[in-house]
């Protein structure tokens, strides 16, 4: 019991370490960020806790040194071998790189995976390169000010108008603005992409405010995603904020420590199993939930939400612009798709959430007046006739964003609606 007793305050003494020296000589949050440190501490506490495993088998199993020995041996081997498993079943070591999706996981891909060394700033999505014009967008460089006889679109959106995942030729602004000039060769039409990855309706009425006067569109589209009205993260609650607050930098220490260990997967699996016990146990709401508030018409989410759409209109009237168009994006998990695919009770109920709010938003964006495509019943009738499959509508099997096939049904609308504008505008 005293080596019990000496290993364990030992083990204990070395796991805190890191917040002991960061209290003494840091900024106080329980991380450092010399990774020597880390290393060190991390190596320490794992060959202090093994020596602990060996005297709770020999005390309380009574078994013989060499039986435990080898019974010690046997579970760090089953660590390493499921860490092994996992990395060899990880599609994102397989496929191609990403960005985003690696910075947000990247003490599970720390020592694993050699990103580019541009790759914080020549951005990689999935594959295809992106490029930035000189005001930041992804998009060419336009004149300015704009050619006399050029019909100008302007586009406003989050990721989903980005392009997550896709070349720039298969977004549907791109494929919008082909269709466009295929049809109509006697103009010189010209779509352009003011898209934003994680921005709001209220940041892109911004977006409009500070460049308007720049593009001088001649008609405006908004593409809207389901998180649009949140200005925040997508999953932002006051509970999850707390929560993060309080156990964020412990579980970033676990993945941290973990990745010196080699065992990256075993890490992120071990950190995401506590946020999800955390969630289910109720200590915050789920993402859908969190998002559902925001949908609230009395709250400030929502409230906000409508000015903004609401100066986007104004701002279009003012410059004269054709009533500006309004794109409501089917999100995959909300396609109601009971005939084909089997849903659980809370993918159900998720479902039913989402499709409320998609009425929701259209419901609003005619009564403002945008003249508004509603892309739900659109999908849903595709997938059944088997135009669309829902193997295909996302660009990679680790992110839902919607994949170029969906790109062209939503290129496909938008002509149908920005033709009968432009043929109307030509008969009167």
């Amino acid at each position: 019991y005293v080596h019990l007793v000496a290993f364990a305050a030992a083990t204990t003494l070395l796991f805190m370490g890191e917040w002991i020296l960061d209290s003494f000589f840091g900024d106080g949050d329980g991380l450092i960020a010399d990774y020597r440190v880390k290393w060190i501490l991390t190596w320490s506490t794992f060959f202090s806790l093994s020596p602990l495993l060996l005297v709770l088998l020999v005390e309380f199993f009574n078994l013989e040194i060499k039986v435990a020995l080898f019974n010690l041996a046997i579970i760090i081997g089953i660590l390493y071998f499921f860490e092994l498993i996992l990395q060899r079943n990880d599609l994102f070591l397989k496929g191609p790189f990403d960005s985003n999706y690696y910075r947000s996981n990247i003490y599970k891909y720390r020592g694993e995976l050699t990103p580019p060394l541009d790759y914080a700033t020549q951005l990689v999505t999935w594959g295809k390169s992106v490029r930035k014009n000189r005001y930041g967008y992804r998009e060419k460089e336009f004149k300015t000010p704009k050619p006399e006889g050029t019909f100008r679109i302007m586009i406003l959106g989050d990721s989903f108008t980005w392009g997550v995942g896709l070349a720039e030729n298969e977004r549907y602004g791109n494929v919008l603005d082909s269709m466009l000039s295929t049809h109509f060769q006697n103009l010189n039409i010209e779509v352009l992409n003011f898209g934003r990855s994680s921005s709001s309706t209220q940041q892109e009425q911004d977006s409009l405010r500070k460049f308007k006067d720049l593009v001088q569109p001649d008609l405006i589209i908004v593409g809207f995603c389901q998180n649009d009205v949140q200005p925040r993260t997508e999953c932002y609650s006051i509970e999850q904020a707390r929560f993060v607050d309080r156990w964020g930098n412990v579980l970033k220490k676990v993945r941290i420590d973990f990745s010196l260990l080699k065992l990256n997967h075993l890490g992120d699996l071990f950190a995401n199993a506590v946020l999800r016990i955390a969630q289910r146990t109720g200590s915050f709401p789920s993402c859908t939930q969190a998002l559902d508030r925001t949908y609230d018409t009395g709250s400030a989410e929502w409230m906000d939400f409508v000015t903004a759409l609401k100066d986007i209109k104004s701002m279009s009237d003012s410059m004269k612009c054709m009533t500006p168009v309004m794109g409501v994006f089917a999100q995959l998990g909300s396609i109601d798709m009971h005939d084909q695919y089997q849903l659980s009770e809370n993918e159900e109920t998720d479902m039913k959430t989402k499709l409320g709010w998609s009425r929701q938003i259209v419901e609003t964006a005619q009564q403002t007046g945008y003249d508004v495509i509603d892309y739900q019943p659109i999908c849903k009738k595709y997938v059944e006739a088997g135009i669309l499959r829902m193997d295909n509508l996302a660009v990679s099997p680790l992110d839902a964003h919607p994949s170029a096939i969906l790109n062209v049904t939503y290129a496909e609308q938008m002509f149908e609606v920005v033709k009968r504008k432009l043929e109307n505008s030509s008969t009167k």
